[in-house]
């Protein structure tokens, strides 16, 4: 389990505010009463938050993140450093995991400011070695709705969805065709030339995503020649996700509630129900 460490001493009653997050996300909270503790900190921590800089905490080299809260402006140099408000509610604090988990940049997330229905359209070029960011840079506020692990899954949904798309809509890989080329170990190779072919190098994903209280819609549509739908189960098996030919599919149904195509089968339409969380 993932753990966030508190140091706390000048505003204490944020510490059941934190806890109460972790509870509520799966994390373990963990109270810091003495820099020792820290000794044992590993990959298994997501940050360290404290409302008091000890300059004990900046000669401790263990990779873990620092978040002041408050006006503190001091920061160790050994660790990545964020800055949260004193005033910070539970969006504040799943947009500051995500932020980590990511490498990306820290936003002002405030609940006062929630979102009720969010639309973006956008078309996104044959660029499958950044799918991660880019599906990470169109759901940052994804956190107003979802809590973190679930945001995590809908993530891996839509790239897999959307590389699909790409590889074998745009590029028209064949199932097959990316077999032989990956059991024969030249697949990248097979995939950089198939980027630059003038028959598919200008093609691109649009891709509408909609959001409110009730529901999240993603539509993803390609430039190809579309599939045979019908040769998609409705019933899987561990073993099904070991296969190359229709694992993303799989891996996207798991997470979504729903994933519907067109009879063409280059569009998809991705939903997922919201729940009180």
């Amino acid at each position: 389990m993932k753990k966030i460490g508190v140091y706390f001493n000048k505003f204490k009653y944020n510490k059941e505010k934190i806890k109460e997050f972790c509870e509520n996300e799966c994390f373990e909270f963990i109270d810091i009463d003495s820099i020792d503790k820290l000794n044992n900190a590993d990959h298994s921590w997501i940050m360290i938050m404290t409302d008091e800089f000890d300059e004990n905490l900046s000669n401790l080299k263990i990779g873990v993140p620092l978040v002041l809260v408050g006006d503190l402006t001091k920061c160790g140099s050994t660790t990545s450093c964020y800055q949260l408000s004193k005033d910070f509610n539970d969006v504040c604090l799943r947009g500051l995991v995500d932020v980590i988990y990511h490498g990306g940049i820290l936003e002002t997330f405030n609940i006062a400011a929630k979102p009720t229905f969010i639309k973006k359209e956008c078309i996104i070029h044959n660029d499958i070695f950044n799918i991660d960011k880019i599906v990470y840079n169109l759901t940052r506020e994804l956190i107003y709705f979802f809590k973190i692990s679930d945001i995590q899954k809908l993530r891996i949904g839509i790239s897999e969805i959307l590389t699909n798309a790409i590889e074998h809509g745009n590029l028209e890989i064949s199932g097959d065709k990316k077999f032989e080329e990956t059991e024969n170990g030249t697949y990248l190779e097979f995939l950089k030339q198939r980027l630059l072919d003038d028959r598919f190098k200008d093609r691109y994903v649009s891709l509408m995503m909609e959001i409110n209280s009730e529901i999240f819609k993603v539509v993803i549509k390609d430039m190809g020649q579309g599939f045979d739908t019908k040769s998609i189960s409705n019933q899987f098996d561990d073993d099904d996700l070991l296969k190359l030919h229709g694992r993303g599919i799989l891996i996207a149904k798991m997470y979504f509630d729903e994933i519907v195509y067109n009879e063409k089968g280059n569009k998809a339409t991705l939903i997922k129900r919201i729940k009180e969380c």
